[in-house]
C-alpha cells in the first residue's frame, strides 16, 4: 500500500532532520507530502474522503499550494454533486 509506505518514510525523514531544516521548507515538505497522500488516496485507493482530508491539510499547511487547492475544490464539488443526486433519488 503506497500511503502506508509513504507515511513512515516522511515521518522518519522529519525525525532524522532534528531541528535543522525546520521552518518554511519543512512546512512546504509536509504540505507536499499531504498533497501526494491525497493524490494516492484519490487515484489508487478510490477514497475521496481521505483524499479531501489530505488535500485540506496540504492547503492549511501551505495556502499558496495551487495544486492542492484545485484538487480540494474539484473533489468537494464532485462530492456535493453526488450527494445532491443521492438525495434526489431517495425522495422519489
Amino acid at each position: 500500500d503506497f500511503v502506508i509506505i509513504l507515511t513512515p518514510y516522511v515521518a522518519a525523514r522529519g525525525d532524522d532532520a532534528g531541528n535543522a531544516g525546520r521552518g518554511q521548507n519543512d512546512v512546504s515538505s509536509q504540505a507536499s507530502a499531504r498533497f501526494l497522500a491525497g493524490f494516492l488516496q484519490e487515484r489508487y485507493r478510490g477514497d475521496p474522503a481521505a483524499a479531501i482530508s489530505n488535500y485540506r491539510a496540504a492547503v492549511q499547511l501551505d495556502p499558496g499550494n495551487r495544486a492542492a487547492q484545485e484538487a480540494l475544490d474539484r473533489l468537494q464539488r464532485s462530492q456535493a454533486i453526488l450527494e445532491a443526486r443521492f438525495r434526489g433519488t431517495r425522495r422519489r
